[in-house]
């Protein structure tokens, strides 16, 4: 089999770089190679030769301007035990800064940069960012082609039951009738090359399941899907409502960025709300509740609780924080900022199985095939 090379930007996420680290160390699978992406102000001072120093006054000034040349400069300063085990000496990839937005001039060397910068040169098969969704945004931005002028990019996030939500919060601002389309087309090329899901129920998401329901843009959007039935799509007649997530199987569920990633967190933290403290308090049960679902499937109320509890991030490896931004030219694996180890470990093996099950190819081609008119 051959070997996936994933980058993995390493010191955005919110749970810290130690907590990336333990999830690539947990990795066991001979067929990913995995190179790691951190920016050196976010490393842990433990990691550092020289804790105390300013990096931004007294290094920087006199640092070599080459690449690999910072890269030597910077391994120079830290200790052999901030490298992953498991993880190859060359392939861990020191950046000056880890991305901010708000400080703009540092955007070229940060780390989420220079894994773009090697996704864009083919020296990696796929990046995964549990950072700033507009931090990845924009750097896939500046250095991935497009599938298509007229394309937006969207993140498409699995939900139980084969579902997906797509957009999950790659665009925050308005959108027209073409971006929603868009959605549809991408989330169904990807329901069925990584779901396996061979004709989607695809529709829109909206204030109510009634044809009537919802503003011109969701009505509008909808009437533009309903042509697709000529080509033998399976598109629903009225609209998705807010409760989708337990009423469907194998759906594709269109909205824009800022409602999607608000469907997701209500979700979470519902769930949370409902099951959090007990979780947290009891662990053994938590654990039987895994168990039973993945051996006993017998059980289905146990099943159905478990498999819940994975895809909303209160199992080991939560699914929902965990997504493909489409419409660029690269694996780009978008995840929750809030990520544990047991998430990163979870985003790295999926990802290997997004970049092998041909994905992107097949959202290109349904682009192209169904340009709206």
């Amino acid at each position: 089999m051959e070997k996936k090379r994933i980058a993995v930007e390493a010191t955005e996420c919110e749970s810290g770089y130690d907590a990336v680290k333990r999830g690539i160390e947990r990795v066991r699978n001979p067929g990913i190679e995995i190179l790691v992406f951190p920016g050196y102000d976010q490393i842990p001072k433990k990691y550092k030769r020289y804790p105390e120093e300013d990096l931004a006054n007294d290094v920087i000034p006199i640092m070599p301007l080459d690449e690999a040349e910072q890269e030597a400069f910077l391994m120079g300063r830290l200790h052999p035990e901030v490298i992953p085990r498991g993880v190859e000496a060359r392939n861990f990839v020191p950046s000056l800064r880890t991305y901010s937005h708000t400080d703009k001039a540092t955007h070229s060397s940060s780390s989420i940069y220079k894994a773009m910068r090697q996704l864009r040169r083919e020296k990696v098969d796929a990046v995964i960012s549990p950072g700033e969704t507009m931090g990845t945004v924009v750097a896939s931005s500046r250095h991935l082609h497009r599938f298509s002028s007229y394309v937006e990019p969207a993140i498409a996030v699995s939900l139980p039951h084969r579902n997906v939500l797509i957009d999950g919060g790659a665009i925050i601002g308005p959108i027209t009738e073409k971006d929603l389309y868009n959605n549809a087309l991408m989330g169904r090329a990807f329901s069925q090359a990584y779901l396996g899901v061979d004709n989607p129920l695809v529709g829109v998401l909206s204030i109510g399941k009634e044809p009537h329901k919802g503003n011109k843009l969701v009505q509008g959007t909808r009437k533009r899907l309903l042509g697709l039935k000529e080509r033998g799509w399976n598109v629903l007649e009225g609209c998705f409502e807010g409760h989708f997530i337990g009423r469907y199987k194998g759906a594709v569920i269109v909205t824009d960025g800022s409602t999607g990633n608000v469907v997701l967190k209500a979700a979470e933290g519902t769930v949370e709300l409902m099951f959090g403290p007990l979780l947290k308090v009891a662990k053994p049960i938590k654990h039987f509740i895994e168990r039973i679902s993945d051996y006993v499937p017998v059980f289905a109320p146990f099943d159905y609780i478990g498999r819940g509890l994975k895809y909303l991030g209160l199992s080991s490896g939560g699914y929902m924080g965990i997504g493909p931004l489409l419409g660029y030219e690269g694996n780009v694996i978008v995840l929750h900022k809030s990520s544990s180890s047991r998430d990163i470990k979870n985003a790295i093996l999926r990802t290997d199985r997004y970049v092998r099950c041909g994905a992107l190819e097949k959202v290109k081609e349904t682009l192209e095939q169904n340009k709206m008119t």
